[in-house]
């Protein structure tokens, strides 16, 4: 019995269940990315492209302006606030998201103001994953 214990505890812990992050728009690169001490959403973002899959990063209420489309190829949650206090201006110059990983998702989010030139998805592109609760405002594609 110990040993199907054992065996049930290691099949758990090698089974995807990643590390959770916490960002925030006023954490640091060099923050732990914990609930007390939120990382940048940057430094988060790296942080779980690094590991194992599985990883939730949650991110504070507040307004995000990325410098860069957001791309979750990856096994990763990125999950707000909720959609009407976690926002995300991408300012008319890029697209918002490419969600293109089965395991990867997009919860509970406001994005705003994405374009993308090309015909693949103003606010958000979905290839494969899970956009869930998010709420998309003045995006558009102009081809």
């Amino acid at each position: 019995m110990k040993k199907l214990m054992m065996a049930v505890v290691a099949a758990f812990s090698l089974s995807g269940f990643g590390a959770e992050y916490w960002a925030s728009t006023t954490g640091g690169d060099t923050a732990a990315g914990t609930e007390d001490d939120p990382m940048s959403l940057t430094a988060a973002l790296a942080a779980t492209a690094a590991g194992q899959g599985g990883d939730v990063i949650h991110v504070a209420a507040g307004t995000y302006q990325p410098s860069a489309t957001i791309k979750l190829d990856y096994a990763v949650t990125l999950e707000g606030a909720d959609r009407d206090t976690t926002i995300f201006n991408f300012k008319s110059a890029r697209q918002g998201f490419v969600v293109s990983n089965v395991d990867a998702k997009l919860c509970n989010v406001k994005i705003i103001n994405a374009k993308n030139t090309s015909s693949n998805g103003g606010g958000a592109y979905l290839t494969d994953g899970l956009v869930s609760n998010c709420w998309f405002n003045a995006c558009s594609v102009e081809v």
